[in-house]
């Protein structure tokens, strides 16, 4: 009977930390092994740089999509018109583009805000596990 109690909460605990990453903020990084904290590392690493790559190319978009007006005004000097309501149409996709992209890392990664305090919390353990190590080799 107790085995399908401490089964429960095991599952409840992996659904309400979707990823392995969100669990190291909900339980002390002190429990966990130098091991599985460098995981945690790499993975971290990873997803931040999957998240920097997107954060940079949605920026792109924006700061690109008000030449999407400007060529459109040009086109229109030049030309019938045809271009013109085409291209203007481009600027609010782009940056509802650009809003979709940033829900999507809200939602799908929590926000950058949210990796950094994960990224802070593994290295500072990691970093008062190295300097604890350096201690008992002192002595």
């Amino acid at each position: 009977m107790k085995d399908y109690a401490i089964q429960y909460y095991l599952k409840k605990l992996e659904c309400d930390n979707r990823n392995e990453l969100e669990t190291i903020l909900t339980v002390n990084p002190a429990y966990f092994s130098l091991e599985y904290l460098r995981e945690l590392k790499l993975k971290w690493e990873n997803q931040e740089e999957i998240i920097n790559n997107l954060f940079n190319q949605l920026i792109g978009l924006v700061i690109f999509s008000p030449t999407w007006i400007v060529s459109g005004l040009i086109f229109a000097i030049f030309t019938e018109g045809f271009f013109l309501t085409n291209i203007i149409y481009l600027f609010p996709i782009s940056v509802f583009i650009f809003l979709i992209g940033m829900l999507y890392i809200a939602i799908r990664y929590g926000g950058k805000n949210h990796q950094a305090k994960i990224g802070k919390t593994i290295y500072s353990e990691l970093e008062r596990r190295r300097i604890n190590h350096r201690r008992k080799w002192m002595m």
